[in-house]
């Protein structure tokens, strides 16, 4: 194999790496904001049964 083939071969897995990163870290971004969502919906359902008892 040539310099310049191994050299082309490592520039693209580091891209397909970032590009599978970048994926993750959006997917756990939405988890988080669902997360928080939710945490938000529990806490006011809290204090409405709160103030109803």
């Amino acid at each position: 194999m040539l310099a310049w083939q191994r050299e082309a071969r490592r520039v693209l897995a580091e891209a397909e790496a970032r590009g599978r990163a970048a994926a993750r870290s959006s997917e756990t971004a939405a988890s988080h904001r669902r997360a928080d969502r939710a945490d938000r919906a529990d806490r006011a359902f809290q204090g409405w049964f709160t103030g109803t008892a």
